[in-house]
């Protein structure tokens, strides 16, 4: 991934529009995530993920998750939230 698309911000609002199994984004820790590619292949189903579509999933992936998985979400990272 290039620093110019990590470095791309985005609102709430924006992210809210991906919330589809089509377009399927989430924020952990402020950060953006495309993770359309990678809900199908989740260890624990579609439905945790699908319940955070377009929405702040931190709280349901830290302290859940081990830090095999804190590492790849990594390349599913677009961007950040936009500060106000």
């Amino acid at each position: 991934m290039s620093d110019n698309k990590s470095a791309k911000s985005y609102t709430i609002d924006e992210v809210a529009k991906h919330k589809t199994k089509d377009s399927l984004w989430i924020i952990i820790s402020g950060e953006v995530f495309d993770v359309t590619k990678f809900v199908a292949k989740h260890p624990g189903g579609c439905d945790p993920i699908m319940n955070f579509a377009g929405k702040d999933a931190t709280t349901g992936f830290v302290g859940t998750h081990s830090d095999n998985a804190d590492k790849l979400k990594t390349q599913y990272k677009i961007g950040v939230i936009k500060k106000p």
